[in-house]
């Protein structure tokens, strides 16, 4: 199995639709494959973790990096991993931008993910943890800046 966790910068004008869209089509593709992890929005930038037999992980990251939009795509971290940290999930995804929709659909914001980071269900999943919270506080930063 393997892991990659990668990081792009969204088009100009990417909005709450958009997202909305995105998440389905995600969800949607991931189940076919047999993909699992979890998808970051915040600032105009994501976030991804894909986590899933190696040629499944490869195929759907070869479409998301030729999706027009995001680009700037670079890899975070790459590795072969035992079992997946998100097994359950098809596509969880947070985000800045949050509508009751998103809300029925089981979407939440980036601020209750950080909160997560504290809760046991990353307990022993301390690269992990780390990985997310370092790239999510550079994003932040960069969108700052």
């Amino acid at each position: 199995m393997k892991r990659i966790i990668y990081k792009s910068r969204a088009k100009p004008n990417f909005s709450a639709s958009d997202l909305s869209a995105l998440l389905g089509v995600s969800q949607r593709n991931n189940n076919r494959s047999g993909v699992t992890g979890l998808l970051i929005y915040t600032k105009g930038y994501f976030l991804q973790v894909l986590e899933g037999v190696d040629r499944s992980v490869d195929e759907t990251f070869s479409r998301i990096k030729s999706d027009g939009r995001h680009e700037g795509c670079k890899v975070v971290k790459e590795q072969q991993i035992f079992e997946p940290d998100f097994g359950q999930w098809l596509m969880g995804f947070w985000t800045d931008i949050l509508t009751p929709e998103h809300r029925a659909a089981g979407i939440v914001s980036v601020a209750d993910l950080l909160k997560e980071f504290d809760s046991e269900w990353l307990e022993g999943k301390s690269e992990l943890n780390q990985i997310l919270n370092e790239e999510i506080f550079k994003l932040r930063v960069q969108t700052a800046a």
